[in-house]
C-alpha cells in the first residue's frame, strides 16, 4: 500500500528473514512482536528482528511494487524484469559470513 519494506535474507543453510525496516504501520506490516521476534522504533520508521524460515523463499514481484533485490556488492536487480511470475530465490555457490 506504498509503505516501503526492505526485508533481510541469512541463507545458512536455508532462508530465513533475519530483519524488516518500514516508513510506518500499516496492513500486513507487524505493530507488535511474536515471540522471539523484536521491534523498535527508529527515527524514520521501525525494524522487525527475527528468525523466520522461509523455504522455499518465493516472490511474486508485481511492477508497481518495484519489488528489488539488493546484492552484497551493491547491484541491485528489479525482479519484475525477470518475470511477474512466481519466483524462487536461492543463494547458491556464497561464501558463509560469520
Amino acid at each position: 500500500l506504498g509503505t516501503p519494506v526492505v526485508d533481510r535474507y541469512r541463507f545458512a543453510p536455508r532462508p530465513q528473514l533475519i530483519e524488516e525496516t518500514f516508513d510506518g504501520q500499516g496492513y500486513g506490516l507487524p505493530h507488535a512482536p511474536a515471540a522471539g521476534e523484536r521491534l523498535e522504533r527508529l527515527p524514520h520508521g521501525w525494524r522487525l528482528t527475527l528468525e523466520r524460515a522461509v523455504d522455499p523463499l518465493v516472490v511474486r514481484p508485481l511492477p508497481a511494487q518495484r519489488m528489488r533485490l539488493v546484492l552484497g556488492d551493491g547491484r541491485e536487480v528489479l525482479l519484475s524484469e525477470l518475470s511477474v511470475h512466481a519466483i524462487e530465490i536461492s543463494a547458491v555457490g556464497c561464501p558463509a559470513r560469520p
